[in-house]
């Protein structure tokens, strides 16, 4: 049995033999949110299970902001923006983005 997957620009089709019991899942779209800019503030304000970061965050405080790399597509820009605008007393000269690891994410708007 031949099952292309989702890998790469193309796709990769793999060979499993007939024999093999196999489920493919697909995925189930999910629309994106109307205003994510608001979504964001929502979840800054008031989030699930957890104190708003107002709470627990001081001024002098030094905070660290962990993305996943760029394979996953995230607003990063939206984040750090909504994010940024919860703390108007923190200096932006505290606002240093680092990645050491991988390229800046690419804006696909």
């Amino acid at each position: 049995m031949d099952i292309r997957l989702a890998y790469g620009k193309n796709g990769l089709v793999i060979h499993l033999p007939d024999q093999y019991e196999l489920t493919v899942i697909e995925p189930v779209f999910v629309p994106g949110l109307v205003d994510p800019s608001a979504a964001l503030q929502q979840a800054l304000a008031s989030p699930r299970g957890a104190l708003p970061l107002k709470d627990f965050v001081s001024s002098g405080d030094r905070v660290g902001i962990v993305f996943s790399d760029i394979t996953r597509p995230t607003p990063h820009q939206l984040i750090l923006r909504r994010y940024w605008q919860s703390f108007p007393t923190c200096p932006s000269a505290n606002h240093p983005v680092q990645r050491p690891w991988h390229a800046p994410p690419q804006h696909r708007g």
